[in-house]
């Protein structure tokens, strides 16, 4: 597969799992507090959050290198956002940065 068609499934990945496949439950509660308490199941929810993230990298690569890339990079930019330390945005600008170097990576322009 070519650059632009992985980095194309990739993205459309990345939208139908970061929107259409992340419930109201998990998109609460994959955060470290909520309302200033501290939420003791923000791990298995991020946690749960990535992996889905990565199988999709997995499914299309069919690497477990690069869905590995996926689930550190997605916990630690999504980590940072619900800390308030990206905005919604950045987060996602990020995001796609990772999945165009995960397709570069996958492509060997890399």
């Amino acid at each position: 597969m070519d650059f632009l068609k992985i980095y194309a499934l990739l993205i459309m990945i990345h939208y139908l799992c970061d929107f259409a496949l992340q419930n109201d439950f998990v998109a609460k509660f994959k955060a470290i507090k909520i309302n200033g308490e501290y939420n003791p199941i923000w791990y298995h929810c991020l946690t749960a959050h990535c992996a889905i993230h990565s199988l999709g990298v997995y499914l299309a690569t069919k690497s477990l290198f690069l869905a590995s890339i996926m689930f550190v990079t997605h916990f630690i930019i999504d980590q940072s956002k619900c800390l308030n330390k990206l905005t919604f945005n950045q987060d996602q600008i990020l995001h796609v940065v990772v999945i165009l170097i995960i397709s570069l990576l996958y492509t060997g322009l890399i």
